[in-house]
């Protein structure tokens, strides 16, 4: 990885960002100073989501897992002088976007994307939602019909509910990552949430 690449990675996180805590502080010193184990911690932490994120863009599995293994290799090979700013997880999924959007114009493709269906736990969580699935047939329609609804949604649309749902990013950091404001965020969870509900309004229980 050379250090240019690096460098647009972390460049990447460099505008206003929320703060840092103590313990990502701690985090960042430590993988400065070598330690292999908090490395390990931070690849496991974070490598499923960030596959799940980098696989809407690319729609390969065995890219997805180069262009993540990549991206921690450079964090891990350049880590004497690694300073994300924000926070961890905000950098991560940047420079994980910036990968795969990078890897899509090298093999110029062109298609439309089909981001990963993400669950609702509210929506299956509710009362209303689950009382008639009360029966395995039922729920697994309930389930089906409500990742035919994700993968209706608008690819932006769905990519800002996956990094919400998925990677559990909040909506600054969602922001900072797909680069739209905070507003705009709030805009596309609402619209899609009231277009799944739509979509389940059969599910509800009627009366």
């Amino acid at each position: 990885m050379s250090q240019r690449a690096y460098r647009s990675d972390e460049d990447a996180t460099t505008s206003i960002a929320p703060p840092r805590t103590d313990e990502e502080r701690r985090v960042i010193a430590a993988l400065r100073a070598g330690d292999s184990v908090v490395f390990e911690w931070l690849f496991s932490s974070h490598y499923d989501a960030l596959c799940a994120f980098v696989y809407s863009y690319v729609r390969s599995r065995e890219t997805t897992e180069d262009l993540v293994q990549d991206l921690f290799a450079s964090i891990w090979e350049n880590r004497d002088r690694w300073l994300p700013g924000g926070t961890i997880r905000q950098y991560l999924f940047t420079a994980a976007r910036n990968r795969a959007l990078t890897y899509l114009r090298h093999e110029v493709v062109v298609r439309r994307f089909e981001d990963v269906a993400a669950r609702d736990p509210v929506l299956l969580s509710d009362g209303r939602m689950t009382e008639r699935a009360d029966d395995l047939a039922h729920f697994d329609e309930l389930t089906t019909a409500f990742e035919d609804a994700v993968r209706a949604l608008p690819a932006k649309r769905r990519r800002v509910l996956l990094l919400r749902w998925e990677a559990q990013l909040t909506h600054a950091e969602i922001a900072h990552v797909l680069g739209i404001s905070v507003k705009g965020v709030e805009t596309q969870i609402g619209r899609a949430m009231r277009f799944i509900r739509e979509r389940l309004a059969s599910f509800r229980p009627r009366g």
